[in-house]
């Protein structure tokens, strides 16, 4: 069987993989869901589907990789109004007590 990479995917084949990971129970697969939700986000049923079984894993609708809920999403415009937000997101990652070297996934060490 010839492999293909995920990006290279068409629609079918990235539905099923995001709608049946969920059955691998395991967290390797966050890091490909979530290229693959870069690459998709423009389709809306797809895009659900990847955030639904990033979801099943992970609150991903409350979490980023640092763990804390970040000001805005991927289509948010940073403006005068909300900028501030930013500011404060960004000093609070800046105090947290990071270990040098060390990988982290939403918060959390590997």
């Amino acid at each position: 069987m010839l492999a293909v990479p995920l990006g290279e995917g068409n629609k079918a084949a990235v539905d099923t993989f995001a709608s049946e990971v969920i059955t691998t129970l395991s967290l390797e697969v966050i890091p490909y869901l979530m290229a693959l939700l870069e690459e998709w986000d423009s389709i809306r049923d797809t895009s659900v589907m990847i955030r639904d079984s990033i979801d099943c894993f992970i609150n991903f609708k409350e979490h980023h990789w640092s763990g804390e809920k970040v000001p805005g999403d991927y289509h948010t415009v940073i403006t005068n109004e909300n900028y501030k937000d930013y500011v404060s997101y960004v000093k609070g990652l800046a105090n947290k007590k990071w270990e040098k070297g060390q990988k982290y996934f939403y918060g959390h060490p590997l």
